[in-house]
C-alpha cells in the first residue's frame, strides 16, 4: 500500500500529524509513504510517481486524484463538500476547555481579542470558549485591537496604540485572555508588554494550539492546547486504509484535544484570601501524602465548611476539586518531563491505585498515561 502525502510536513501541527502516520505505517510493513519536495517558491513539487499511489492524505481534496478515482483521506475540514473523509481537531473542545482551565486556574474574568474569526477553526475555538463561559455565568469581554497597517507606514509607537491599552487597562483584573491561535497569543503578547502588564498576575493568556518550541520560547512560557495531531495522523490513516479496501467509514471523525499543556502564563498567584493561599501552598507540599479536605482543615485550624466557603469565594472552586486538579497538574507533569513508571507517579501524586491515576488522564486526554507520555514525547 503506497501513500502519498499532499501537504507540507515542516509546519508545526502537520509534524505531529506526520508522526502519527509514521506511527502507522511502523506497524504495517507493507504501507509505504511518498513525501513531497518543495520548490524554490515554497509549493509543494511532486517527484511524478504519485499520482500511482493507492491513497493520498492532504488537507484539500487533490484534483488529480478525484479525476483518477484514488481513495483520499483529509487531514483538515475542507472548505466545501465533495463527499471526501476527513479528520481534524475538535476545535470547539479546544475552545471549552481554555475557558474552563482559565476559570479553574482562578482568573473570575475572561477576555478575547475583538477580531473576526476568518476560518472554521477559530470561529469553533471562539464558540466553545463563550459557551463554556456562559455556563458559568461569567461574560466575556472583548478588546478590539488597531487596525491592519499598510506595509511602508509608520511603526506602531505608544501614542498610537494608547487607545486600545486604554481598552486593555480597563478590563476588569486578574482576566483570562483566550487567544485562538498563536499568532493572536504573540500580538496580545507585545501590546500587553508596551504597556507594561503582566502575565500571570494581571493578565492570564492561553492558546487553542500548542507549538512546544513557539511558546516555551518567551517568557513566561505561554500555556497551550494539545491538539492531539499524533491521534489526528493514525486516525486518517485507519480511515484511509478502509477506504482503499472498500470498506464503511464513520467521516468527520473530530479528535478530542490531547489537553492543557500548562505554563506559567495562567498560573495565577495572587490570592487576596490568606487561608486560601495558605491552603494552596500545603495542597502543593502535602500531595503525595494523599492529602484530604480534613487534613488541609485541621493544619489551618478550621473547619471543612469555613475552608469550602472561602475557595468557592476565591477560586470558584471547592478545595476537594483544587486537590483533584494538583494531582492532575503533577501528574502532566511527571509523565512529560520524568522517567518515572505509572505506579511512582501514582504514589508521588496521592492516587490511592493506579486505576484512579489512568481514570483522570483518560477523563482529560481520552487516553491511558502510556499513550499520553508516549504522545508528548513524540
Amino acid at each position: 500500500m503506497i501513500i502519498s502525502l499532499e501537504f507540507d510536513p515542516l509546519l508545526p501541527w502537520n509534524r505531529g500529524i506526520l508522526k502519527g502516520i509514521s506511527a502507522y505505517a511502523a506497524s504495517h510493513p507493507d504501507c509505504h509513504i511518498l513525501l513531497h519536495r518543495l520548490d524554490r517558491t515554497g509549493k509543494l513539487a511532486a517527484y511524478g510517481w504519485q499520482q500511482n499511489a493507492d491513497g493520498v492524505l492532504a488537507e484539500e481534496p487533490v484534483p488529480w486524484a478525484l479525476e483518477k478515482g484514488i481513495p483520499q483521506v483529509l487531514i483538515k475540514q475542507p472548505k466545501q463538500d465533495l463527499n471526501v473523509p476527513w479528520v481534524d481537531s475538535d476545535f470547539f473542545a479546544i475552545g471549552t476547555l481554555a475557558a474552563r482551565h482559565l476559570i479553574e486556574a482562578g482568573y473570575p474574568h475572561l477576555a478575547l481579542l475583538g477580531v473576526s474569526p476568518n476560518d472554521h477553526a477559530n470561529r469553533q475555538r471562539e464558540r466553545g470558549f463563550l459557551e463554556a463561559a456562559g455556563a458559568a455565568e461569567i461574560e466575556v469581554s472583548r478588546v478590539h485591537i488597531p487596525s491592519r497597517r499598510k506595509a511602508g507606514s509608520s511603526p506602531l509607537t505608544p501614542r498610537s496604540l494608547r487607545p486600545f491599552t486604554r481598552e486593555l487597562a480597563s478590563l476588569p483584573k486578574p482576566v483570562g485572555f483566550f487567544a485562538r491561535n498563536l499568532s493572536e497569543a504573540y500580538l496580545l503578547r507585545f501590546f500587553l508588554g508596551e504597556m507594561g502588564n503582566t502575565l500571570p498576575l494581571t493578565t492570564g493568556l492561553i492558546v487553542g494550539g500548542d507549538d512546544r518550541d513557539m511558546l516555551n520560547g518567551v517568557k513566561p512560557a505561554i500555556t497551550g492546547i494539545s491538539r492531539n495531531t499524533y491521534a489526528i495522523g493514525l486516525t486518517a490513516m485507519e480511515m484511509l486504509e478502509k477506504v482503499i479496501l472498500r470498506q464503511p467509514v464513520h467521516s468527520p471523525v473530530r479528535v478530542p484535544p490531547g489537553g492543557v499543556v500548562a505554563r506559567e502564563s495562567t498560573r495565577l498567584t495572587a490570592i487576596d484570601d490568606p487561608l486560601v493561599a495558605e491552603a494552596l501552598a500545603l495542597i502543593e507540599s502535602e500531595l503525595s501524602h494523599a492529602v484530604t479536605v480534613a487534613d488541609l482543615a485541621a493544619k489551618l485550624h478550621t473547619s471543612e465548611r469555613t475552608l469550602r466557603r472561602r475557595f468557592l469565594a476565591a477560586l470558584r472552586r471547592s478545595p476537594h476539586e483544587e486537590i483533584m486538579r494538583a494531582r492532575s497538574r503533577r501528574a502532566h507533569d511527571l509523565l512529560d518531563k520524568t522517567h518515572l513508571s505509572i505506579s511512582e507517579i501514582a504514589f508521588a501524586c496521592g492516587y490511592a491505585e493506579v486505576s484512579q491515576l489512568s481514570r483522570a488522564i483518560r477523563a482529560e486526554t481520552g487516553l491511558t498515561p502510556t499513550q499520553y507520555r508516549k504522545q508528548t514525547r513524540l
